[in-house]
C-alpha cells in the first residue's frame, strides 16, 4: 500500500507541476512556492519532465534572492498532439492539436441515419490519415477525446441514452474507437469539455476558478468548474442544466418530463411561432424590428431567471454564454446582466454573464484527453 501511495503521489505531483508550467513560464524557485513541493522534488520532477521532452529552458529572467538569475520552464508544445472527436446529432468535427492548443488539422463528417460502426470506421480512418499528414512519431499522440451529448458513463467509456441521439444510445465508443486505432481514447460531455477548454483556454487562464459554461444551440447544456475542478457525478454526468423543469404543468419534453428550461431556451423553442429562421437574423434586425426587439428582450429575461437560480445554488463566479449565443454574444450578455441585478443572493459585480468566443468544436472534444495530462481529477 505504501509503494501504490508514493507512486500516486508521485503522478500527482508531476501533473501539478506540469500544470503549472503550462499556465506561463515560471522558475524552479517560483513552482517550489506554488506548489508547496521542496526544491529537491521540484528539480527531480522537472528533471524528469525535460529529458522526456515536455519541458524546456527558457530565457533567464530576473533574480532570487542570492541575487543569481532565474531560469525559466516552458512546455514544448509539440511534445504531444491529442486528437479530438466531436460528435453532434447530425454530425461530427475531428482535429488535432498541440499541448499550446493550436488546430493543427480539421475534419468534418456526417452521423445523421449513419450506424455507429460505419461512421467510426471513417473517423478511425481519418484520424490516421491525420497523423500521417502531420507526420506525428510514434507514441506522441497522446490520446483521442471524445465529445459527446449526454447522459452518458465516462466510466465506461458508453454514450447512454441522449435525446435525439438513438443510434448511439449504449454505444461503447472508447472501446470501439480504440479497438479502430489502438490509442488510448477518452469519453466526456461536450458541455464538460467546452468547460475544460474554457478553463484552459479562456476564463480560466484570466483568474476564474468559479464558472459555468451554458451552451445553448439544438439543445442545452453546461458545464460546471467550482474551484478549478470540473463538477461531474462519479460516472462522469454533466449536470443537465436544459431538463431542470421550470413549469411542471409546461410543455413535453424529450426527455419525457415537462415545462424543462430547454423548451424555452434552446433555438428550436426561442424561433418557433416567429419569423426568424436564426439568431443573427433577430440580432442584425434589432432596433428596426420590434419582433426582434421583443424576442430579444424575452431571451434575455429567460435567461437571467434560470441562471440566477444555478448561479445561488453553485456559487458562481462568472457564467459564460456560448453555442448559439456567441452571435451577438456582448449584446446579449449586457442585457443578461442587467435583468440579473437583485436576483441573486451575493455580489457578483456588474457583469456576471460574458459572451463567449467563437467555439473550436475539435478541441473543445481534445479537452477530454488533454485534461487527463494536467489534472489528477
Amino acid at each position: 500500500m505504501r509503494a501504490i501511495n508514493s507512486s500516486v503521489m508521485k503522478q500527482s505531483n508531476r501533473k501539478m507541476v506540469l500544470g503549472w508550467i503550462r499556465r506561463r513560464p515560471i522558475s524552479r524557485a517560483e513552482l517550489s512556492d506554488c506548489t508547496q513541493l521542496t526544491r529537491a522534488s521540484i528539480t527531480q520532477i522537472v528533471d524528469e519532465l525535460m529529458e522526456e521532452g515536455l519541458v524546456t529552458e527558457t530565457e533567464s529572467v530576473g533574480r532570487n534572492k542570492l541575487g543569481r538569475k532565474q531560469t525559466q520552464l516552458a512546455i514544448v508544445k509539440d511534445a504531444m498532439y491529442i486528437a479530438g472527436v466531436n460528435l453532434r446529432r447530425v454530425g461530427y468535427d475531428l482535429g488535432v492539436i498541440n499541448l499550446a492548443g493550436e488546430v493543427l488539422w480539421q475534419r468534418s463528417g456526417a452521423t445523421l441515419g449513419r450506424e455507429v460502426c460505419t461512421v467510426l470506421d471513417e473517423i478511425a480512418a481519418q484520424l490516421k490519415d491525420a497523423v500521417r499528414a502531420l507526420e506525428i512519431p510514434p507514441g506522441r499522440l497522446y490520446g483521442v477525446g471524445v465529445g459527446a451529448p449526454g447522459p452518458l458513463d465516462r466510466c465506461r467509456g458508453m454514450i447512454l441514452n441522449p435525446p435525439d441521439f438513438k443510434l448511439w444510445h449504449n454505444a461503447p465508443v472508447v472501446e470501439m474507437l480504440k479497438a479502430r486505432t489502438g490509442w488510448n481514447v477518452f469519453l466526456e460531455n461536450i458541455s464538460n469539455a467546452h468547460a475544460l477548454e474554457e478553463l484552459y483556454f479562456g476564463v480560466g487562464r484570466e483568474g476564474v476558478q468559479s464558472f459555468m459554461l451554458l451552451r445553448v444551440d439544438e439543445g442545452v447544456g453546461a458545464g460546471i468548474v467550482l474551484g478549478g475542478r470540473l463538477f461531474s457525478g462519479p460516472r462522469g454526468q454533466s449536470p443537465e442544466i436544459g431538463h431542470v423543469s421550470i413549469d411542471r404543468n409546461g410543455p413535453a419534453c424529450a426527455c419525457g418530463r415537462r415545462g424543462c428550461w430547454e423548451r424555452y431556451i434552446s433555438f428550436p423553442a426561442v424561433l418557433q411561432g416567429t419569423p426568424f429562421t436564426g439568431w443573427p437574423q433577430v440580432i442584425d434586425t434589432l432596433g428596426r424590428n420590434p419582433e426582434a426587439d421583443a424576442l430579444f428582450a424575452r431571451v434575455a429575461e429567460n435567461l437571467a431567471f434560470e441562471i440566477a437560480n444555478i448561479a445561488n445554488v453553485f456559487g458562481l463566479d462568472r457564467i459564460v454564454l456560448s453555442g448559439n449565443f456567441v452571435y451577438g454574444g456582448e449584446r446579449l450578455a449586457d442585457a443578461v446582466n442587467r435583468n440579473m441585478q437583485g436576483q441573486c443572493l451575493w455580489e457578483m459585480g456588474t457583469q456576471p454573464v460574458l459572451p463567449g468566443r467563437p467555439m473550436e468544436t475539435a478541441r473543445i472534444a481534445a479537452m477530454a484527453a488533454y485534461h487527463s495530462i494536467f489534472s489528477n481529477c
